[in-house]
């Protein structure tokens, strides 16, 4: 009986130890930023066209040809292809290295930075944790391989480099 009852306890003191022992696991998932929806990427691209419209017509006054505006735009042409395929992510990191490029092209020329330049805090929140500059720059070369950036070049017409009404 004495080894009943001792059996029993035991039994008790194992049901009772049972659920601190099978806690579950924390299963921390990490994403890569934040969600880019459409319409995200969208506004970034318009306002970055507007930046690159305007160093467009400083580098073509100023004539101090640094190669930024062509990168500039080389760099939001991109962006403008990978939104058509529906990588937002991509596009606005593309984004907005072409409109740090467009203001370096415009400092350059000693143009007046525009509002546009300015990057929103909506926009900030969206870089967060986006890939580097490097990576940008390595990923535009691999998608155009060999290609020369020269800013004369880019100086006969405006460039295509915004969204259309149906995109």
């Amino acid at each position: 009986m004495n080894t009943m009852k001792n059996i029993l306890i035991l039994l008790i003191a194992m049901a009772l130890a049972l659920p601190s022992i099978a806690q579950k696991k924390k299963v921390i998932v990490v994403t890569p930023g934040p969600k880019v929806e459409k319409h995200h990427a969208r506004k970034v691209i318009h306002r970055t066209a507007v930046v690159v419209f305007h160093a467009h017509k400083q580098v073509k006054k100023g004539k101090n040809y640094t190669g930024d505006l062509a990168k500039s735009i080389a760099h939001q042409r991109y962006a403008k292809k990978l939104y058509v395929q529906g990588k937002y992510h991509r596009a606005i990191h593309q984004s907005r290295l072409a409109r740090l490029f467009a203001i370096k092209a415009i400092k350059a020329n000693n143009g007046n930075e525009i509002e546009e330049c300015k990057f929103s805090k909506d926009e900030g929140d969206l870089f967060k944790d986006g890939p580097t500059e490097a990576e940008l720059v390595k990923e535009l070369s691999q998608e155009n391989p060999g290609a020369k950036y020269k800013d004369e070049d880019n100086l006969i017409s405006e460039p295509d480099i915004d969204l259309n009404a149906d995109e």
